[in-house]
């Protein structure tokens, strides 16, 4: 197996708790950042991370920024993450390319739009997150990461607005797509999603499910990592949601927000 090879398979796959060496190739460095902000050490995804900020290629510059605004996000930075995505989405051009895990033209689009749309969210702006969604939907199937990417923030921005019957198909989906792909870091993130949208749905059954979901079945790897998120998912969700029109407190969408970090 190359060296590629095996860097997708920690960064999407079924080894999230690979030990890696960094690379030299471009790609593999932010293959390697990836497998490293999945395994929390952000210091030294972020090492790699700023140094592709500056790659000539844009793909790369662009997915740099968009996982470097992930990290931040993912400990309350929604301002620097916001400018993260911003410049993700600024460096792209409308080169016609294709990858199975969307390290390409259309996945780091889909990603600096959801990332966008994941930085308004934590803000509490839900009109503006959802036409950020709106946008990246518009994209297409953008491959399995997006797609699943995508069902995490609408299941997300559903049930800030207090939408829980609406967020479950949203999740489920993502689900779905992540056990297609055999992406550990992306089935347990959305097992994460689902329980917390079938617990605010509020039925004993979805309630039941939900505890299932969350415990991962004693699963390794990611399922630490992801707890944090994933408690202030649960806890959200115990709560109700404001009623339908109004917008959700600004707390209530940076607790949403603090989920969307799995690239």
């Amino acid at each position: 197996m190359s060296v590629s090879e095996e860097l997708r398979r920690a960064a999407f796959g079924d080894r999230p708790d690979a030990h890696i060496s960094t690379p030299t190739a471009a790609k593999d460095r932010w293959l390697a950042a990836v497998v490293l902000g999945g395994q929390g050490r952000y210091a030294a995804a972020s090492s790699i991370l700023t140094d592709l900020l500056k790659h000539s290629e844009p793909v790369i510059a662009s997915l740099a920024a968009s996982t470097l605004g992930s990290h931040r996000r993912q400990v309350g930075g929604h301002d620097v993450a916001r400018r993260l995505d911003a410049a993700a989405l600024a460096r792209l051009t409308d080169t016609a390319d294709g990858d199975c895990d969307g390290i390409d033209t259309l996945g780091a689009r889909s990603d600096a739009l959801l990332g966008l749309g994941a930085d308004a969210l934590g803000t509490g702006r839900l009109t503006a997150a959802r036409r950020l969604i709106a946008a990246a939907d518009a994209l297409g199937d953008v491959g399995w990461r997006g797609q699943v990417r995508l069902g995490w923030v609408k299941a997300e921005v559903e049930l800030a607005s207090g939408n829980s019957s609406e967020s479950v198909p949203f999740a489920e989906s993502a689900l779905r797509r992540a056990r297609a792909a055999g992406a550990t870091r992306h089935i347990a993130k959305s097992e994460m999603v689902l329980a917390a949208a079938l617990t605010a749905r509020g039925g004993v059954t979805e309630r039941i499910r939900a505890k299932h979901l969350a415990s991962g079945g004693g699963r390794p790897g990611d399922r630490v990592r992801i707890t944090a998120a994933g408690v202030a998912l649960l806890t959200l969700a115990r709560r109700s949601g404001p009623p339908e029109g109004r917008a959700a407190p600004r707390s209530r969408g940076r607790r949403f927000a603090l989920s969307v970090t799995t690239v």
